[in-house]
């Protein structure tokens, strides 16, 4: 088995209860995908999701984020395990 381990931080002020869309690929592939609720205090995120295929060295690597309000978020690391 293969994983993934993705890691991020996120901050946002948002005056009303909503839903963030956060989003990240490899290759083509989508590792993750998930709502995060906003407002939030600063928290990281860490998951860890299976992969099938091993990606090249060089493969590009994506992130989608849709959400609202003054918001921060870094995207930190991805380190591939093989079990």
């Amino acid at each position: 088995m293969r994983s993934a381990s993705l890691l991020g931080t996120t901050h946002s002020t948002f005056p009303e209860p909503a839903m963030a869309h956060v989003a990240v690929w490899i290759c083509s592939i989508i590792v993750w995908d998930a709502e995060v609720r906003v407002p939030g205090p600063s928290n990281s995120l860490e998951v860890t999701v299976p992969i099938e295929q091993v990606p090249e060295p060089g493969a590009r690597l994506g992130m989608r984020l849709h959400n609202h309000g003054f918001n921060s978020w870094r995207f930190v690391s991805v380190e591939l395990h093989r079990h």
